[in-house]
């Protein structure tokens, strides 16, 4: 693939993603980050916080 071909991929996959984060807030579900290992929520409300929010506490209690 020629770099132009890999640009077009890397922006229609950033488009997608962030179409995909703006469909889960406007559902209510927090958008996940991780940085150095410690994981970011993104709530609705537009909110940035480490507390793991109710929907993912089963997920987070399986990880450990």
């Amino acid at each position: 693939m020629d770099k132009t071909t890999l640009q077009d991929i890397l922006k229609i996959g950033k488009a997608a993603v962030k179409k995909a984060q703006e469909e889960s807030l406007k559902k209510g579900v927090p958008n996940v980050y991780c940085k150095n290992r410690k994981f970011y929520f993104k709530l609705p409300n537009g909110k940035i916080t480490t507390k793991v929010p109710k929907v993912y506490k089963e997920i987070f209690k399986a990880l450990k």
